[in-house]
């Protein structure tokens, strides 16, 4: 896919085969689309896009392979996505 001017800003955030699932995933964020696409790492498959805050940039994921936070610096929210549903399951505002 040619992107041309667009700018395209992503993060990639990948969890081993010891965590949560049995493949690896990959979390990357797309600014432009103030979503996050979750990726199949052995695949390349596409699992889902989870729309969260404006400007998504940070990715981190909690010990136990149960949540992904990401930071949205264009709100100044944190978006949580569940790992079982891969949805937003709450947003928190940084201040």
């Amino acid at each position: 896919m040619a992107i041309g001017r667009r700018f395209l800003f992503c993060l990639l955030v990948i969890i081993g085969q010891s965590g949560a699932f049995a493949d690896p995933l990959a979390f990357v964020t797309n600014q432009q689309s103030n979503d996050v696409s979750v990726v199949d790492t052995a695949t390349g498959q596409l699992i889902k896009t989870v729309a969260v805050g404006i400007k998504p940039a940070g990715v981190s994921i909690d010990n136990a392979g149960a949540q992904v936070f990401i930071s949205n610096p264009g709100d100044g929210t944190v978006s949580v996505i569940d790992m079982k549903q891969f949805s937003v399951s709450r947003t928190l505002a940084t201040g």
